[in-house]
């Protein structure tokens, strides 16, 4: 279906960033030899696997997949996932770049069906899909829900209301185009967990962005998974206390996300946006923290602020109150 689109067919480069994944491997990268569009470049990341994942490669690479690229960091050392998807993009020679985790998969239409969509539509930079849930399939509906409800027309994510508070993008949906995508500083040494929510934000300066409502991407929700970490969905966390330390973790995660981003952004703008929803995430912070650990878990005791605490909530709040006006101002100039 491509064929008639373009005289030559642009190539796709496949980025798949390895670690302790030898279970894995074999069908992630089965998934995208089984692609209807031919013109791919496929290229494994190995980060430091001690699990036998780096000799799966190489043999994968003799038996099923003879043209698969396989690198890895200097002295095969451990550098994080986002480090080593960022040594996968600069490798990557297509016109444009598909991201894959080791442990998830693609449906043999996804990358024809992604470049036709983006072909039709010159000013989108990056395509996105729903996704599939397999393995635990009790969340399937949690994580199948957040991954979608983004707009099916070209669209700006910074106009999402809930950009800064949630990640609607999957990584292993996308395909971008390898020029913005390299221009975009998005890697960086920290949690691996939300480098991609950050080179959505970032990459948002470049274009539009497009969402494909059919699930093309096969999604693996499992305990090892650091998404599945970073949620408590369907976990057995029954006191406050197991609660209160699940927040505290996710606020964690925001606040270091738009830290970086804060630090990257192109426009004093949207610096201004990122800055006041990080003045939120202090303020939540402050709030866990006043719970009182110590006591009754099952009571509603709190600490009593001082009189500092109750002084430095005063710009929190009034930041809580702009963040309304923020997005109906700034999303128009950034």
């Amino acid at each position: 279906m491509i064929s008639h689109l373009a005289n030559a067919q642009p190539r796709i480069s496949v980025v798949v960033p390895c670690f302790d994944c030898k279970e894995t491997i074999a069908e992630c990268l089965g998934s995208v030899a089984q692609q209807t569009y031919p013109v791919f470049e496929l290229i494994a990341v190995d980060d430091g696997s001690t699990d036998g994942t780096w000799e799966a490669l190489h043999e994968l690479q003799r038996s099923a997949h003879p043209s698969l690229l396989i690198l890895c960091h200097e002295n095969r050392q451990n550098y994080g996932s986002s480090l080593t998807r960022a040594r996968g993009i600069a490798a990557a020679r297509g016109d444009y770049i598909a991201l894959l985790d080791a442990d998830d998969q693609f449906h043999p239409s996804k990358l024809e069906q992604q470049l036709e969509a983006m072909l039709r539509h010159p000013n989108v930079i990056l395509c996105h899909t729903a996704v599939k849930v397999f393995g635990d399939l009790a969340q399937a509906p949690f994580f199948e829900a957040a991954f979608s409800g983004s707009p099916q027309i070209p669209y700006r994510y910074r106009d999402l209301p809930d950009y800064l508070q949630r990640n609607r993008i999957c990584n292993s949906s996308v395909l971008v185009h390898a020029q913005s995508l390299k221009q975009t500083p998005a890697s960086y040494v920290g949690r691996d967990s939300v480098e991609d929510w950050l080179c959505w934000s970032l990459l948002a300066a470049h274009g539009s962005f497009l969402y494909l409502a059919q699930p093309l991407t096969k999604y693996h929700v499992h305990p090892a998974s650091k998404t599945a970490a970073l949620t408590h969905n369907g976990a057995t966390t029954s006191s406050i206390a197991q609660q209160t330390a699940a927040r505290l973790r996710q606020s964690y995660v925001s606040l270091e996300f738009k830290l970086v981003l804060l630090a990257r952004s192109e426009s004093s703008l949207h610096g201004l946006r990122v800055l006041g929803s990080i003045a939120e995430d202090i303020r939540r912070i402050v709030i866990l923290y006043l719970w009182n650990p110590g006591g009754d878990p099952n009571s509603s005791e709190t600490l009593r602020p001082n009189a500092l605490i109750r002084l430095l909530m005063i710009p929190f709040l009034l930041a809580r109150w702009l963040k309304a006006v923020q997005r109906r101002f700034l999303a128009r100039h950034c």
